[in-house]
């Protein structure tokens, strides 16, 4: 997730209806904290494991997991449900947020093949006056994609979130991001925005 999505998703309170156990089968997995305070998240992990947890023995990616997963075969199945709840909260985040965004006026980066869409031609917007920057597959090449291919790719651009971007090098930023392709399509001047298209 990113900051932005960890915090709105800690604001709608998806854990007030969850067990310990949900709570870190999503917590666990997710480098950000996505709850109000880590005391919370503590709370579940030790009341999951049954027994004390040590604050250092977070700091160590794996040991934690692998030992929730022994403690509890359904672990899997938590860990799938948690992650359809959060990955269904960002894309609804996401196309809320750039629905706002592309409300106003917005530029858009030529195509480039980018990694984070696995090659989809893809395009990088930004809205310079809110000074965030999102992905945008290429519409014209969705006409022959069935349903679930479309969701799939936009899922992608959902997960990648979106982006502040106040200047040509926070765009450029962005696009070193995407791969190599998105540099050479797409990449700006410094000092310079790109033209709408």
């Amino acid at each position: 997730m990113t900051e932005e999505q960890a915090v709105a998703f800690s604001k709608s309170g998806w854990w007030e209806d969850k067990t310990a156990e949900q709570i870190t089968a999503l917590q666990l997995y997710e480098p950000r904290l996505c709850m109000p305070e880590f005391s919370m998240f503590y709370g579940a992990v030790e009341k999951s494991l049954g027994r004390p947890v040590f604050t250092h023995e977070f700091a160590r990616h794996g040991p934690l997991e692998t030992e929730f997963e022994a403690k509890h075969p359904e672990a899997g199945v938590w860990k799938a449900e948690m992650a359809a709840l959060k990955n269904r909260f960002c894309r609804e985040l996401y196309d809320k947020q750039v629905t706002e965004l592309s409300s106003e006026e917005y530029d858009t980066s030529p195509d480039f093949q980018c990694d984070q869409t696995e090659g989809f031609p893809t395009s990088l917007c930004v809205n310079w006056e809110q000074e965030k920057a999102w992905l945008q597959l290429n519409e014209s090449l969705l006409m022959d994609r069935d349903k679930m291919e479309l969701d799939y790719y936009r899922s992608l651009c959902a997960d990648f979130g979106v982006r502040n971007c106040a200047d040509a090098e926070d765009f450029n930023a962005i696009l070193r991001t995407l791969g190599e392709d998105a540099v050479c399509s797409a990449e700006l001047p410094e000092g310079e925005e790109p033209a709408v298209e």
